[in-house]
């Protein structure tokens, strides 16, 4: 269950392809929140992270973060953490 209380240091996203059901493939995200005490909450959704983030309070500060996790990632896979707000690469974290 998602802290509301508490941001996630950093985020980091996943990316995969889904099929449409027109056939069409698409890239899709999954989101890792990582948190101060070191627990991480993985596979969160579009709407799991947005709430992670808290992205209905601090919209600029939610999209900045998550447009960065996705930047980091490669076509398909895992791509690296980043700080919550500012977008920078941690260079570490646990990995899965």
């Amino acid at each position: 269950m998602l802290d509301m209380a508490e941001f996630p240091t950093a985020i980091r996203a996943t990316a995969g392809i889904k099929t449409t059901i027109f056939g069409r493939r698409r890239r899709v995200f999954r989101y890792d929140a990582q948190y101060s005490d070191g627990r991480i909450t993985r596979d969160l959704d579009g709407v799991g992270v947005d709430v992670a983030l808290q992205g209905r309070h601090r919209p600029a500060d939610a999209w900045a973060t998550r447009d960065a996790a996705e930047a980091t990632c490669p076509e398909l896979g895992t791509g690296q953490w980043v700080e919550y707000a500012t977008g920078r690469p941690t260079g570490g974290g646990p990995e899965l």
